[in-house]
């Protein structure tokens, strides 16, 4: 008999009547984890922002001065802590800034009341007692208002310090500055936040990379090196494999 196959349709078409009208396609977008460079190298983004802008750019792990060849007209910026740099590499960055090169530095890391940038303050005018993180506002026009460097730690300049460039809070604690220095000139930030993998993607803070990295614009190379505290394979093994074994 055909009767139950009919009873199997019209079950079948009622069934799929009320789907269709209780249910309704959607899209979802579902964001996944960074591959390749873009999983290790905070400064991917960056690196290809200034490639998609003409710019000549390289970016590497750690400082290899050898290597980088800096000249007058380049540009470095090293988004890692600095108290990773050994002496004699602050002297080569302070003299390629001399030299006509744009450096760009970042604090050490607030860790509390002992934290301090002496390292940087015999190459540049601040002091070297860091002050706590407080949180600055920053206005782009166009844009929805930011909160920046709440985490950074903040620093105060010596008393002959001469800037080009700040961004300090009303009592004259500085999250930003920038030195003339020689024929270049060296900018100090609380930190780099703002200019990696996870930033770049608000306007805010492109402008901001875009007035950070003004001084030599066009002139040379940008050098970015993301992880100049990472020290050679043989060395971390030296130090950290014995706990393995």
């Amino acid at each position: 008999s055909a009767l139950p196959w009919l009873l199997a349709l019209a079950v079948l078409a009622t069934g799929v009547g009320w789907f269709l009208a209780t249910h309704h396609r959607v899209e979802k977008t579902i964001p996944l984890p960074p591959r390749g460079e873009a999983s290790y190298n905070p400064l991917y983004a960056l690196k290809l922002a200034l490639r998609a802008d003409g710019q000549r750019v390289e970016s590497r792990q750690r400082l290899q001065l050898d290597e980088m060849a800096l000249a007058a007209g380049d540009t470095l910026l090293v988004y890692s802590d600095p108290r990773g740099l050994t002496s004699g590499q602050l002297e080569a960055l302070f003299l390629f800034a001399e030299d006509g090169g744009h450096l760009v530095l970042r604090l050490p890391s607030w860790q509390g009341d002992d934290a301090d940038a002496s390292d940087l303050a015999e190459w540049l005018p601040i002091e070297p007692e860091l002050v706590k993180p407080h949180c600055m506002d920053l206005y782009v026009a166009g844009e929805n208002d930011h909160v920046e460097f709440c985490r950074a730690p903040r620093f105060e300049l010596s008393d002959e310090a001469e800037v080009s460039a700040a961004w300090r809070t009303h009592d004259g604690q500085h999250v930003f500055a920038r030195f003339a220095y020689g024929d270049g000139s060296v900018d100090l930030l609380g930190d780099l936040e703002m200019i990696d993998n996870g930033s770049l993607d608000e306007g805010p803070h492109r402008a901001f990379a875009r007035q950070l990295l003004a001084p030599n614009w066009g002139k040379g190379r940008f050098h970015l090196v993301y992880a100049a505290d990472m020290p050679p394979l043989w060395r971390w093994l030296l130090q950290h494999a014995w706990a393995f074994l």
